[in-house]
């Protein structure tokens, strides 16, 4: 929708976080954090202080963005 309407304006957002911003118009940014690069940085600090520990994903189901993140931590 948004590419249809907002063809010669910009449009920010400053949370979006979905990897498939990437594949939109280069008149749409966001100031967020990528999930892959958030996943990453979780990753790293579970390995470097709890190198032997656990992990148990808890995600809200309705939640694409918890959804996504808890995907690519446990890949």
């Amino acid at each position: 929708m948004s590419r249809t309407f907002f063809t010669d304006q910009l449009v920010l957002s400053i949370s979006a976080t979905d990897i498939n911003l990437a594949q939109l118009p280069q008149n749409f940014y966001s100031l967020g954090v990528p999930d892959s690069y958030a996943a990453k940085a979780l990753v790293k600090f579970i390995a470097e202080h709890y190198p032997h520990g656990n992990l148990f994903l808890a995600v809200s189901a309705e939640s694409k963005e918890s959804t996504d993140l808890g995907n690519l931590v446990a890949d």
